[in-house]
């Protein structure tokens, strides 16, 4: 999980993800919609080897279609739901493998939530 949500936070995490021993990360992203999809995108794409797009949990999420254009030549799947985006990814990751949560502080908090019950969290 990282929030990674902005320039400067896809810089630090694809420094990050350069140091792992780890060939295939599946990258599970939902922005805001006024984030700069590009900024993000970029910087990570070279790090993984697949995107799960989703809505990010937010009044105004960018959409899924928008980042799965972005993706840069990677495979890049659509995903209403974040629950489903993470299944899919969890279910794809090789063993030697990593699953990435990205790109929204409210995609990473929905998500961890769901890992740790069981349960999407509910919206207000």
């Amino acid at each position: 999980f990282d929030g990674a949500h902005n320039a400067g936070g896809a810089e630090v995490l694809a420094r990050y993800l350069q140091t792992l021993a780890v060939r295939d990360v599946r990258w599970v992203v939902g922005l805001k919609g006024d984030k700069r999809i590009d900024d993000i995108l970029v910087p990570l794409r070279p790090h993984c080897t697949a995107l799960y797009c989703t809505t990010a949990p937010v009044d105004a999420p960018c959409a899924p279609a928008a980042l799965a254009k972005a993706a840069g030549g990677l495979p890049a799947t659509v995903f209403a739901a974040p629950t489903a985006a993470l299944e899919a990814a969890l279910a794809d990751r090789p063993p030697d493998g990593i699953v990435l949560v990205a790109g929204s502080l409210f995609l990473v908090g929905a998500l961890r939530h769901y890992l740790s019950t069981g349960r999407p969290r509910a919206l207000a």
